[in-house]
Protein backbone atom coordinates (compact mmCIF):
# COMPACT_ATOMS: atom_id res chain seq x y z
CA UNK A 1 0.00 0.00 0.00
CA UNK A 2 2.73 2.41 0.85
CA UNK A 3 4.31 1.61 -2.76
CA UNK A 4 1.42 2.48 -4.14
CA UNK A 5 0.68 6.03 -2.58
CA UNK A 6 3.93 6.56 -3.34
CA UNK A 7 3.77 5.80 -6.98
CA UNK A 8 1.35 7.99 -6.75
CA UNK A 9 2.86 10.89 -5.30
CA UNK A 10 5.46 10.67 -7.55
CA UNK A 11 2.86 10.56 -10.48
CA UNK A 12 1.30 13.68 -8.37
CA UNK A 13 4.46 15.82 -7.94
CA UNK A 14 5.61 15.35 -12.06
CA UNK A 15 2.20 16.35 -13.30
CA UNK A 16 2.60 19.35 -10.84
CA UNK A 17 5.69 19.78 -12.12
CA UNK A 18 4.75 19.47 -16.16
CA UNK A 19 1.79 21.99 -15.35
CA UNK A 20 4.18 24.69 -13.51
CA UNK A 21 6.42 24.58 -16.50
CA UNK A 22 3.84 24.88 -18.89
CA UNK A 23 2.07 27.92 -16.38
CA UNK A 24 6.13 29.19 -16.39
CA UNK A 25 6.43 29.52 -20.03
CA UNK A 26 3.15 30.64 -20.73
CA UNK A 27 3.74 33.21 -18.24
CA UNK A 28 7.18 34.34 -19.86
CA UNK A 29 4.75 34.37 -23.10
CA UNK A 30 2.44 37.33 -21.84
CA UNK A 31 5.28 39.58 -20.07
CA UNK A 32 6.67 39.10 -23.22
CA UNK A 33 3.93 40.28 -25.42
CA UNK A 34 2.64 43.05 -22.61
CA UNK A 35 6.44 44.32 -22.95
CA UNK A 36 6.07 44.51 -26.96
CA UNK A 37 2.71 46.17 -26.73
CA UNK A 38 4.10 49.17 -24.44
CA UNK A 39 6.81 48.85 -27.09
CA UNK A 40 4.52 49.08 -30.19
CA UNK A 41 2.40 51.85 -28.34
CA UNK A 42 5.38 53.75 -27.61
CA UNK A 43 6.14 53.63 -31.19
CA UNK A 44 2.82 54.71 -32.11
CA UNK A 45 2.73 57.74 -30.24
CA UNK A 46 6.00 58.70 -31.28
CA UNK A 47 5.14 58.55 -35.21
CA UNK A 48 1.68 60.26 -34.21
CA UNK A 49 3.76 63.21 -32.89
CA UNK A 50 5.95 63.03 -36.08
CA UNK A 51 3.06 63.23 -37.95
CA UNK A 52 1.61 66.17 -36.41
CA UNK A 53 4.05 67.81 -36.09
CA UNK A 54 4.22 67.44 -39.95
CA UNK A 55 0.85 68.84 -40.63
CA UNK A 56 1.42 71.47 -38.10
CA UNK A 57 4.35 72.80 -40.54
CA UNK A 58 2.63 71.86 -43.35
CA UNK A 59 -0.24 74.54 -42.49
CA UNK A 60 2.32 77.25 -41.29
CA UNK A 61 3.35 77.14 -44.27
CA UNK A 62 0.14 77.28 -46.19
CA UNK A 63 -0.81 80.59 -43.64
CA UNK A 64 2.31 82.21 -44.65
CA UNK A 65 1.74 81.54 -48.36
CA UNK A 66 -2.06 82.94 -48.01
CA UNK A 67 -0.77 85.81 -46.01
CA UNK A 68 1.65 86.64 -48.62
CA UNK A 69 -0.91 86.28 -51.88
CA UNK A 70 -3.38 88.56 -49.66
CA UNK A 71 -0.32 91.03 -49.22
CA UNK A 72 0.20 91.20 -52.77
CA UNK A 73 -3.75 91.47 -53.61
CA UNK A 74 -3.45 94.50 -51.46
CA UNK A 75 -0.97 96.53 -53.18
CA UNK A 76 -2.33 95.03 -56.71
CA UNK A 77 -5.56 96.48 -55.52
CA UNK A 78 -4.03 100.16 -54.64
CA UNK A 79 -1.82 100.17 -57.45
CA UNK A 80 -5.35 99.94 -60.03
CA UNK A 81 -6.98 102.15 -57.84
CA UNK A 82 -4.13 105.04 -57.73
CA UNK A 83 -3.82 104.15 -61.50
CA UNK A 84 -7.39 104.11 -61.91
CA UNK A 85 -7.42 108.35 -59.88
CA UNK A 86 -4.50 108.91 -62.17
CA UNK A 87 -6.34 108.62 -65.36
CA UNK A 88 -9.77 110.24 -64.62
CA UNK A 89 -7.51 113.05 -63.40
CA UNK A 90 -5.68 113.26 -66.69
CA UNK A 91 -8.89 112.82 -68.83
CA UNK A 92 -10.40 115.63 -67.03
CA UNK A 93 -14.25 116.52 -66.17
CA UNK A 94 -15.76 114.99 -69.40
CA UNK A 95 -19.54 116.51 -68.50
CA UNK A 96 -19.99 120.11 -69.98
CA UNK A 97 -20.41 122.45 -67.06
CA UNK A 98 -24.32 123.43 -67.63
CA UNK A 99 -23.10 127.03 -66.18
CA UNK A 100 -20.94 127.63 -68.58
CA UNK A 101 -22.21 128.43 -72.36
Amino acid sequence: MNEKINDTMNQTKAAFAEWKKVADEQWSRWEQLVTDMGRFQKQGVEHVGVAIDEVARAMKGTLEQASQIAEELRKAATEASKRARETVAAIGPTVPDPTKK
